[in-house]
């Protein structure tokens, strides 16, 4: 019987040490306390170094759904000239072929054009000389006087007569209709082997074109893609016009955050920011927001987060060590507020109700707020400087 009442108060005897223990460390640990001080909210962003002025290098102006065969390291520095960009180009090469063939087709085409013209002037020529010949012998016989032959014979050498310039003239006419279609002829051959010809040179334009080179010296800095959610790379496949790399200025450098629609509102242009790069979370860059789009775009192609752009002029830069596409974290400050009394966010208890406080008694008492940010409150009523606080989640 001993030995079983001992088993049964042992565990109840753990506990209550226990919760003594647990009161006891919470009885040492220092009340909180309402403070009149100043306040100031922030606003985290996150976002990535970039430069205010850069020269884009872009996809060709044609085709769809171009692909990137290979591109210059992103990061890497280059010189005017240099190859930076080269375009998959095997749907185009396949053209060649077909184009060539279309070329010596055309060639081929004017070539017999040019023989069938001349075998058919030289025909008409021939028939002309004929009609000439036959209307000189046919006169001949007319210029003789009307009684050196039978009636008879002298009306059909007049009426051969009159047939032989009828044959001439028609010679005449079909040696000039013959010579319009013949340059009618050539012309349309001319044509479509130019045309030919053209094509096939705009093709090779076009390979010239997906060799993409570098415009002025400087450093490459791949762009985003947008519907990958990150910069290009090789084997990408890109859009007429879409730029693909960039060689920024360096001089001048901002960085760009994304602010979700739901903080929208709580950031305006003018505002002032603390920034931190993450390759140097040490060293605080101050800048000022310049810019806020006026639409939410997606924050990528497949989500559904939505997001504004913000753009914050730095107060400074650093060409040496500062880098586009750094990622950053930014701290928006709000205007500050002097003199107000502020109490710790672990002080205070949010409920469907409202807003309380918790005493050191353990009693609480209702607050009204004002902003927050992610320590304190400022209390707008219901407490006063000096009053010490028990933690919210007694």
């Amino acid at each position: 019987m001993t030995l079983l009442r001992t088993l049964l108060i042992a565990p109840i005897f753990a506990m209550a040490c226990s919760t003594a223990s647990n009161e006891f460390a919470q009885e040492k640990r220092p009340p909180l306390v309402a403070e009149t001080t100043t306040f100031q909210t922030r606003l985290s962003l996150s976002g990535s170094l970039v430069a205010e002025t850069s020269t884009s290098i872009s996809a060709p102006g044609d085709g769809y759904g171009l692909v990137i065969r290979w591109m210059a390291d992103d990061g890497s520095y280059v010189k005017k000239g240099d190859k930076v960009i080269e375009m998959d180009t095997s749907a185009v090469v396949s053209q060649i072929e077909s184009l060539k063939a279309a070329v010596l087709a055309a060639n081929n085409a004017l070539a017999q054009q040019q023989s069938t013209d001349r075998i058919n002037l030289a025909e008409k020529q021939h028939l002309l000389r004929q009609a000439e010949f036959n209307l000189r012998k046919a006169q001949a016989d007319a210029d003789v006087p009307a009684d050196a032959y039978p009636k008879r014979v002298y009306e059909d050498m007049q009426l051969a007569l009159g047939r032989s310039n009828v044959e001439h003239i028609n010679a005449i006419e079909a040696l000039a209709m013959e010579k319009k279609v013949a340059t009618s002829g050539l012309a349309q051959k001319r044509i479509e082997l130019e045309r030919a010809k053209r094509d096939l040179s705009n093709v090779y334009e076009k390979l010239e074109g997906y060799v993409l080179r570098a415009p002025r010296d400087g450093l490459l800095v791949a762009s985003m893609n947008w519907r990958e959610g990150r910069a290009y790379r090789m084997g990408d496949k890109t859009w007429p016009g879409r730029p693909i790399v960039e060689i920024p200025d360096l001089s001048v450098m901002t960085i760009k955050a994304e602010l979700s629609d739901v903080d929208d509102g709580q950031a305006h242009v003018g505002m002032k920011a603390e920034c931190w790069l993450d390759a140097y979370p040490d060293e605080v860059l101050m800048g000022t927001i310049v810019s806020i789009s006026p639409v939410a775009r997606k924050a990528r192609y497949d989500s559904l987060r939505m997001v504004f752009d913000v753009v914050i002029k730095l107060d400074s830069t650093d060409a040496t060590r500062m880098r586009p596409g750094m990622s950053a974290r930014v701290d928006l400050l709000g205007a500050p507020q002097n003199d107000v009394v502020v109490a710790p966010r672990n002080a205070l208890i949010f409920g469907d109700q409202g807003v309380r406080a918790r005493l050191t008694s353990g009693e609480t008492t209702p607050v009204t707020l004002g902003p927050c940010n992610a320590h304190q409150c400022v209390v707008e009523s219901g407490l006063s400087a000096g009053t010490k606080l028990g933690r919210g989640e007694r």
